[in-house]
């Protein structure tokens, strides 16, 4: 009776030790929400890039510090200039970990922003890549506009962290057959498109390093007609300036955030922005009037 029970005992043990084997593998290879943890993410020392604030916007110098996720590129062909480039962006961790849908937090823009800029900051783009079949793997296309070596900013929230972070990776572009088509240079102060006028002026005059500063940007149209923007990403417009070295950028948003009235002659928006250091910067800027949206970009000089 006493070596029955003891089988018994076995069996049962046994077959609670199976269950509890198939669980784990289940949550293992099932699970839906994400797979890397705040650990994955952490970085340190000196040269650690430092997230940004979003209340108060400044410029992230994130080629020059280390990041805890990196970024390589693969192409299916040579990228040549005005040919569509398609591309899978490899995202993971500093520590080699894929990073899937599961582990970034949707925002308005997407998954993860990327900002494609070229060597003269003349053709800048921003795409959305989605989730490839391969955990970490990122397909996206663009045409860039010259060649040259662009530089590809990406620009994600980890679920894990709730942080935006940052990281960048470099894609030579070869030229095209036949004369290089022209790239319209960033403006100084106004820039006139599709019937519309942009202007991005900063508030006071003048920006100078390491202080806070207001920028003001309008959108009229040339006719005079009323004018009310169409939220893109969430918001009345986007800006996003570069350092003329494209080492980082910083993402401003407007006050106040939403659209804009209608019924206006022209929309006025006001970006909040902190720059460390003094030099030339180009400021790219994405609205939608009604016609789709229209990109234009600005020269600044940010003084001593």
């Amino acid at each position: 009776m006493s070596a029955a029970l003891s089988r018994a005992q076995w069996r049962q043990a046994g077959l609670l030790t199976l269950g509890a084997v198939i669980l784990l593998l289940g949550l293992y290879f099932f699970r839906g929400g994400p797979e890397l943890t705040h650990m994955d993410f952490v970085t340190g020392g000196p040269g650690a890039l430092e997230f940004c604030d979003a209340a108060n916007p400044r410029f992230l110098p994130v080629v020059a510090r280390s990041s805890p996720v990196s970024m390589a590129l693969r192409t299916g062909a040579i990228p040549i200039a005005w040919d569509r480039v398609e591309s899978v962006l490899l995202l993971r961790t500093n520590t080699g970990k894929a990073i899937g849908a599961g582990d970034l937090q949707p925002t308005d823009g997407g998954m993860m922003n990327l900002l494609i800029v070229d060597p003269e900051l003349g053709d800048i783009q921003s795409v959305q890549p989605l989730p490839g079949t391969k955990q970490g793997e990122w397909p996206f296309a663009f045409t860039p506009h010259r060649a040259g070596v662009y530089r590809i900013f990406a620009d994600l929230t980890p679920v894990a962290t709730g942080q935006e972070m940052y990281a960048s990776v470099d894609l030579v572009v070869k030229a095209a057959p036949g004369p290089e088509l022209p790239v319209r240079p960033p403006a100084s102060g106004q820039f006139d498109r599709n019937g519309l006028r942009f202007t991005l002026r900063p508030a006071l005059g003048t920006i100078r390093a390491r202080e806070p500063a207001d920028l003001v940007f309008t959108v009229s149209r040339l006719d005079g007609s009323s004018l009310a923007l169409r939220p893109s990403a969430g918001a009345a417009a986007r800006l996003v300036a570069f350092d003329i070295k494209r080492t980082g950028f910083v993402n401003l948003r407007p006050e106040p955030y939403g659209a804009t009235s209608a019924g206006e002659p022209a929309a006025r928006l006001t970006f909040k922005v902190m720059i460390p250091d003094s030099g030339r910067y180009v400021v790219w800027s994405r609205v939608n009037a009604g016609g789709g949206e229209i990109a234009a970009s600005f020269s600044l000089d940010v003084i001593p």
